[in-house]
């Protein structure tokens, strides 16, 4: 059933996983490729993998794998290429940094407006 998990193939005791969406195991058709000898899950742990959805593993399909990161409580995404996390992390810094110049430029401009103000007065 989708949107539901169990931790054994012989167990009777089915959960509603927190994100239907994460387990999309249909447990008929597990059951029967588990009873095969030939069948994908010799383990509980295989049976249990068999029912999350792409991105999902552990009890309930509530852990994202690697490579996959919770973007809100339950759902996995997929994370962005390490370059391109690179090249969003050098513009976040580079803009950063025009700021910063921009507000030094500025505060040294308005010093020396003061300074030019002051040496009027005197």
């Amino acid at each position: 059933m989708e949107g539901y998990w169990s931790s054994d193939p012989r167990s009777n005791q089915v959960h509603r996983c927190p994100n239907p969406a994460a387990c999309q195991g249909n447990r008929s058709i597990l059951l029967e490729s588990c009873s095969s000898s030939n069948g994908p899950c010799t383990s509980a742990g295989q049976f249990s993998a068999l029912q999350c959805g792409s991105g999902y593993s552990g009890n309930l399909c509530a852990v994202c794998k690697p490579g996959y990161a919770a973007t809100k409580p339950f759902t996995c995404r997929h994370c962005l290429p390490k370059p391109t996390l690179l090249a969003m992390g050098a513009i976040v810094l580079l803009v950063n940094a025009a700021f910063v110049v921009s507000l030094l430029w500025r505060l040294q401009k308005q010093l020396q407006w003061r300074q030019g103000l002051k040496a009027l007065m005197l």
